[in-house]
């Protein structure tokens, strides 16, 4: 595993990139930037926030992509998905919702809510016509 902040501490401090070719790093690695704050990386990176409640999760990444992230989770904590937020309606950041739905269930855990700005709802809406 390579130290999210080390690499961007390089790059920021002294210039130097030590990351692939494509700086998005869809690694599936986590790293904890802070006390109970990780990102797990992905096609489009995930951010948690655990609490005394569990997780609270910034987008959810690909379907395709939600096991690697589930996996880098659990690999930190047991804590349950309470809550996804997502910051925008694109399929790359709400995609793998439902495994994190699908989790909770097999585990006999509360669904994690979901929130979001108003026309992210319309947005899926839109997805689940059109696929």
């Amino acid at each position: 595993m390579t130290d999210l902040l080390a690499l961007s501490s390089r790059y920021i401090d002294e210039g130097i990139y030590e990351g692939p070719a494509s700086i998005n790093r869809m690694s599936g690695e986590l790293s904890e930037v802070a006390d109970g704050i990780a990102v797990v990386e992905s096609f489009s990176h995930v951010v948690v926030f655990r609490s005394g409640d569990g997780l609270l999760l910034f987008d959810a990444s690909l379907e395709a992509l939600a096991p690697r992230v589930i996996r880098a989770l659990r690999g930190w904590t047991d804590a349950p998905v309470h809550t996804l937020a997502y910051t925008h309606g694109h399929v790359d950041h709400v995609g793998g919702g439902q495994a994190f739905i699908l989790e909770a269930r097999e585990h006999g855990q509360r669904e994690p809510r979901v929130v979001g700005h108003e026309n992210v709802a319309p947005r899926m809406q839109r997805y689940q016509r059109t696929n």
